[in-house]
């Protein structure tokens, strides 16, 4: 993100009545930029330059309804493809079973994504990749190193032979993965790592690096004191 939007943002438990809890970040009170449900649910989204925005739902509320409302992969997808979305971003989602999947999405259409043939992972950056939807990506966030971001996720993840919160760090904290682009006043303002099975949810301030991730115990302590 851009760097002004540092002092806007923040981390918060949200337990809403009746509606799943969870672990989220945001720059805006009343949506939410990516997050982790206690169902095990994990949402996180990038703006993708658009070649059309409509009237119609941001990315802030999509994220905080799948929050609230959905407990697996398969749920937050019917919910965003259903949705009439105002601009184009990448929505990846990931469950406690190992479901993973990107959702494409634009005002024109959305393609789901999955990982490619003998590959267990899948990742997004600021471009969409799928044949159906590049034609409705602009282009024009080569300044942002979006290209070479994905490439180097792509050489990270397939060098993995089993993942766990340490190896995730490492890759976030590859210089070509978060940036800190100072002359454009862009990069990395937060980091979230996660085990899905266990509810254990690491994140670092600024930009990542293998030592500054810290445990993020909110959302355990919620469902604990709430236990029946």
């Amino acid at each position: 993100m851009l760097f002004e939007f540092k002092k806007f943002t923040e981390s918060s438990l949200i337990a809403p009545k009746d509606k799943y809890s969870y672990i989220s970040q945001s720059d805006v009170f009343i949506g939410r930029s990516d997050g982790i449900n206690d169902k095990g649910l994990s949402v996180s989204m990038s703006f993708v330059n658009g070649t059309e925005i409509q009237t119609g739902i941001s990315f802030h509320f999509i994220v905080r309804k799948i929050l609230e409302d959905c407990e697996n992969t398969v749920q937050a997808i019917e919910l965003i493809q259903k949705a009439k979305v105002s601009s184009a971003n990448n929505f990846l989602i990931a469950d406690k079973n190992g479901e993973i999947a990107v959702v494409e999405s634009a005002p024109q259409k959305s393609v789901v994504r999955r990982p490619e043939k003998n590959e267990h992972f899948i990742y997004i950056t600021n471009q969409f990749k799928t044949k159906e939807m590049k034609i409705f990506d602009r282009g024009g966030v080569e300044w942002s190193k979006s290209a070479e971001r994905y490439n180097g996720l792509k050489d990270n993840l397939k060098s993995v032979q089993k993942m766990d919160l340490n190896r995730a760090k490492e890759i976030l904290s590859d210089k070509c993965v978060c940036l800190n682009l100072k002359k454009e006043k862009f990069g990395t303002i937060w980091s979230v790592v996660a085990n899905l099975n266990e509810l254990r949810i690491e994140r670092a301030e600024t930009k990542p690096t293998t030592k500054n991730y810290k445990p993020e115990t909110r959302l355990n302590w919620w469902m604990k004191k709430n236990a029946t």
